[in-house]
């Protein structure tokens, strides 16, 4: 329960930061979580949009790009990232 208090603190500090740096027009979320190979990571999140839903909104539009980026045709990028989330999803459950 510690480590997730002190993610959460960690992402309060660094969301206050970027506001103060970055100015309010800017959507800001931040993800503070462990280590890759953890097998439980506590993931704090802060963020100046809305809502939850709008945060994932923001996380596919990233995933999207980042597969475009990486030479996924537009295409197929659908199947790619869904393919992606089934996998990564798989290895948290495990």
């Amino acid at each position: 329960m510690k480590l997730a208090h002190d993610r959460m603190r960690l992402a309060t500090e660094l969301l206050a930061k970027a506001k103060r740096l970055l100015g309010s027009e800017h959507g800001v979320t931040l993800l503070v979580h462990g280590k890759p190979d953890e097998l439980e990571p506590v993931v704090a999140m802060q963020t100046t949009l809305p809502s939850r839903k709008e945060v994932r909104r923001q996380i596919v539009h990233v995933l999207y790009q980042s597969l475009v980026a990486d030479g996924v045709d537009e295409k197929n990028v659908s199947e790619v990232a869904a393919r992606e989330i089934a996998e990564f999803l798989a290895i948290a459950d495990s």
